[in-house]
């Protein structure tokens, strides 16, 4: 499932290709490197293991700054089960398997051009965002807050956004702007004309998948 290369200028490539500057800029590597860092810099992080999580890349439909620039697909029901409910009926997650074997348990995408055409401080607070969705369980599920919306939380001083914008804040001030990526400083377009063209791992959405005869 996770062998094709998404190329945004209409070119595939082979699976997990290392990054070459004679071929391009592999963008799911760079953003595996960035992630790295973060788990050193921001402690509450480090219950993340990244070799069980598949940076992928999709092109946007469009650069329209109002459409999504990354997300962070669980790939387990609450309690890191296999199988869990929605609307009544019991349906089971498909299970995926990393080319090496490793069986991932969270999918984070970034949406291309769209997220290269951020600021590179809102680049910054997107990536800790994804980061953040992942449970402190590490164990395939989301982070979960009280309530129906249980992704984010409600609107308040403990609410989803406002613990990554206080993560984001406190790691600008800890470490500074000389720890952004030089790539975070471009646009999409400036990246493609000095390194080529951009790729990464193209990762579908897992399906869920009726479990027959349950109720």
């Amino acid at each position: 499932m996770f062998g094709k290369q998404a190329n945004p200028h209409g070119q595939g490539h082979g699976a997990f290709p290392a990054a070459d500057s004679a071929r391009g800029f592999d963008f799911g590597a760079a953003m595996r490197s960035f992630a790295r860092q973060l788990l050193r810099q921001i402690p509450d992080l480090g219950h993340i293991d990244l070799d069980r999580c598949v940076f992928a890349v999709s092109q946007a439909r469009n650069r329209s700054q109002f459409g999504v620039f990354a997300s962070c697909t669980p790939l387990r029901f609450e309690d890191g089960l296999l199988t869990g409910r929605r609307h009544g009926r019991l349906y089971r997650m498909q299970q995926v398997v990393n080319p090496d074997g490793v069986d991932p348990l969270y999918i984070v995408t970034f949406f291309l051009p769209r997220f290269m055409d951020l600021p590179a401080a809102e680049k910054v607070e997107t990536v800790i965002h994804e980061l953040w969705h992942i449970g402190p369980k590490f164990d395939g599920d989301l982070r979960r807050y009280p309530g129906r919306y249980y992704a984010h939380g409600r609107s308040g001083a403990n609410d989803f956004d406002t613990e990554v914008k206080t993560l984001t804040r406190e790691w600008e001030r800890t470490w500074g702007d000389n720890w952004v990526p030089d790539f975070f400083r471009q646009t999409f377009n400036e990246l493609h004309q000095q390194r080529g063209p951009i790729f990464g791992v193209k990762a579908p959405r897992p399906k869920l998948l009726p479990v027959s005869g349950a109720a």
